[in-house]
């Protein structure tokens, strides 16, 4: 595991154009990394901006005060490894500190950076499994909550949600999805939900071309309550998906959806209510929109941030759109200047307002720059002051480098109004099993019925050294020859709506059902053995069902 390196910390930093705080401000700043994209940004209690950049080489920390004037900006990971270790995403604690997460060395990462001191890490953790962080939140009492991608030995990826202490210490971790080996289910996004638990937003991928939205609502210790796959003929949600809560309870989400076989991209916004039904689902089109992220308003509405490309354009444009509860648009802005720009996040900013962050390629010498534009709660800036370039920073050597000629970022002209197109999805919804009988194991689907119906497999304990583990069967066939199987991986296809555990590492002979199909098998976990995952299912000698029946597969991973 790499060490979080910090590189560098500024108190100044050369930046273009800027205003008072409570005023519409732009902002753009120069690293000398060449292509530095903006990815995420949280306002701190007392008005202070951080926000998180990728370049080729490096990411990017920095922190400004509420007028965009930056404070200080660190620089982590190795540069001699690039894109071996990526920030997803920023979070703000309870102590008022930085939680980010990514990856490092394909490992989910997770790091505490303090705000203060020129972004210093307290504490960082990386988990030893494939896959990534793409989202983090927190909790009042300090507990953070990453969601991401886990990359089973299966060889498909499933949603991987992960509870930590204000330590970086693991309380529970949880694999969901569809365990199937020819789908590949993750998660975008992670909020805490007012009725208690985390609602998730990413993806579920039924082949290369069709993806559809996931949304999942899971309770404080990680099981799953509802899920919803939701897809309407398109590709949906394949780049990202982001949600929020509204203070009814109901959740907005934002997304992009292609066309399938035509390069035809549409913002996409849907209204869930606390179950995930479906409110509303519109699609809005200009020519090629992308959605990034979602916000709500006070007025019950929300605001979306993506970019655009108008029709017989060809520039991209920041775009801003502000929804009223029922999906009509309130008003809609773009922004840019001579090239292309891109908005990736907004958050609410000032009293009465919102601040973007995103990317430019119009104000800076090198192919793309981080940017942060200030609006009011319209949508508005000084649109028509033109904004002379200050010299960039050179994170590198704290040298100044050129000096960009005057240059003007503006409200462009509104786009007419957009396509509106409802979208009535038409994929059934995801059946994402968790077992509640125990935080270390999940169900993986229905057997096969015998003459005594369809055998239930559960899994009991803690699969960790010298802790005992239980395996417990009902509903099987009583007096009956059985087999467990035990395997590390699935690698056949389910077989009528059953999970085969095949190529076995062990098969073993439980003890015949009782009268009543009752089983039970208890032993103790070895405690050299460190593994991640473990899958078990139960054959069984049944003549009435042609031979054999088959339990449910169940999985069991370690804590």
């Amino acid at each position: 595991m790499k060490s979080l390196k910090l590189s560098l910390a500024v108190a100044a930093l050369g930046c273009l154009g800027g205003t008072s705080h409570g005023q519409s401000y732009f902002r753009s700043y120069g690293f000398d990394s060449g292509y530095v994209q903006l990815k995420d940004v949280e306002c701190l209690p007392y008005g202070d901006i951080v926000s998180v950049s990728a370049g080729y080489t490096n990411d990017f920390v920095m922190r400004c005060d509420a007028a965009g004037n930056p404070r200080w900006s660190s620089m982590y990971f190795d540069p001699a490894t690039p894109y071996a270790d990526r920030i997803h995403d920023l979070a703000i604690d309870a102590d008022g500190q930085l939680i980010a997460c990514g990856f490092t060395g394909d490992h989910p990462w997770i790091a505490k950076i303090d705000s203060e001191v020129g972004g210093s890490p307290v504490w960082e953790r990386s988990l030893s499994m494939d896959g990534s962080f793409h989202s983090a939140t927190t909790l009042t009492n300090g507990d953070i909550v990453c969601a991401g991608e886990y990359h089973s030995a299966r060889g498909d990826t499933d949603v991987l949600v992960v509870r930590f202490d204000r330590n970086g210490n693991v309380i529970w971790r949880r694999a969901l999805g569809t365990f199937d080996r020819l789908v590949d289910d993750l998660a975008y996004c992670i909020i805490a939900s007012r009725t208690g638990g985390f609602v998730v937003a990413g993806s579920t991928d039924r082949t290369v071309s069709d993806s559809d939205l996931l949304v999942m609502k899971i309770d404080d210790d990680g099981f799953a309550e509802w899920s919803r796959s939701i897809g309407a003929g398109w590709d949906e949600a394949r780049s990202g998906a982001r949600l929020v809560e509204n203070d009814d309870g109901h959740f907005f989400v934002a997304a992009t959806r292609e066309e399938i076989g035509i390069n035809n991209e549409d913002m996409w916004c849907l209204k869930l209510n606390r179950i995930g039904s479906t409110l509303w689902s519109d699609s809005y089109d200009w020519g090629e929109e992308q959605s990034h992220d979602v916000r709500a308003t006070s007025d019950g509405g929300c605001v979306i941030v993506g970019d655009v490309l108008p029709v017989g354009d060809i520039r991209r444009e920041t775009a801003l759109i502000k929804l009223l509860s029922n999906g009509d648009i309130d008003w809609q802005r773009t922004y840019g200047g001579s090239d292309n720009e891109s908005g990736a996040r907004v958050v609410a900013h000032s009293e009465d307002g919102y601040l973007v962050a995103g990317s430019t390629q119009s104000f800076v010498s090198s192919s793309m720059a981080p940017m942060l534009v200030s609006v009011d709660d319209s949508g508005n800036l000084p649109g028509t002051s033109p904004y002379v370039g200050l010299p960039n920073f050179d994170v590198g050597s704290a040298s100044t480098t050129n000096t960009p000629g005057p240059v003007q970022f503006q409200i462009l002209n509104s786009p007419a109004s957009p396509t509106i197109t409802e979208v009535s999805p038409a994929a059934p919804d995801l059946d994402v099993r968790a077992m509640s009988d125990d935080d270390s194991w999940h169900d993986l689907g229905y057997g096969i019925a015998g003459a005594a119906g369809i055998p239930e497999l559960y899994g009991f304990g803690n699969l960790s050294g010298g802790e005992t583990i239980g395996i417990h069967l009902q509903a099987g066939r009583p007096d009956a020859f059985n087999a467990l199987v035990i395997g590390f991986d699935v690698a056949n296809l389910p077989f009528r709506g059953s999970t085969l555990v095949p190529n076995p590492a062990a098969l073993l002979s439980l003890p015949r059902p009782d009268e009543d199909g009752v089983t039970s098998f208890y032993a103790t976990w070895p405690s050299d053995m460190d593994l991640f995952e473990i899958y078990f299912q139960m054959i069984f000698r049944d003549s009435d069902a042609g031979g054999f029946s088959m339990s449910n597969a169940i999985h069991g991973f370690a804590p």
